[in-house]
């Protein structure tokens, strides 16, 4: 285990992160260093903003996506203590999704299929509301 990564783990657990935390935030900095095959340490912030583009490229989630962003973040912080450059490497916006909305064939459908009386009533009720 690499100087770094034991000082990651050294810190984290000093300051009381979740075992799940500490594996997310250390799994962040390694899939960094294997994406360039070096250290993180000396990566530049033009690198790691290009780093965390190709996350979503990729087809990681938002929630997967800004896990990784905070895991690299606390890292240059906290472990390197280097200064976090926030225009250049801005944290990503959340994807707005919209629901999907059911057609009215399909409303029917999901209606007419529940059998008891009371429930039926009460789901029309819901829906109308």
């Amino acid at each position: 285990m690499s100087k770094l990564r034991e000082k990651m783990f050294f810190l984290m657990e000093a300051q009381n992160y979740s075992k799940s935390t500490i594996k997310l935030y250390v799994h962040a900095v390694k899939e960094l260093a294997v994406f360039y095959s070096c250290c993180p340490s000396g990566l530049s912030d033009e690198q790691i903003s290009v780093y965390l583009g190709s996350l979503r490229k990729r087809g990681y989630s938002w929630s997967t996506v800004n896990a990784h962003f905070n895991g690299v973040k606390w890292f240059y912080i906290r472990v390197l203590d280097r200064e976090w450059n926030h225009k250049m490497l801005a944290r990503p916006r959340r994807e707005k999704r919209y629901p999907e909305i059911l057609s009215k064939a399909e409303v029917r459908s999901l209606l007419e299929s529940i059998d008891n009386l009371k429930h039926r009533t009460a789901m029309m009720l819901m829906y109308s509301g």
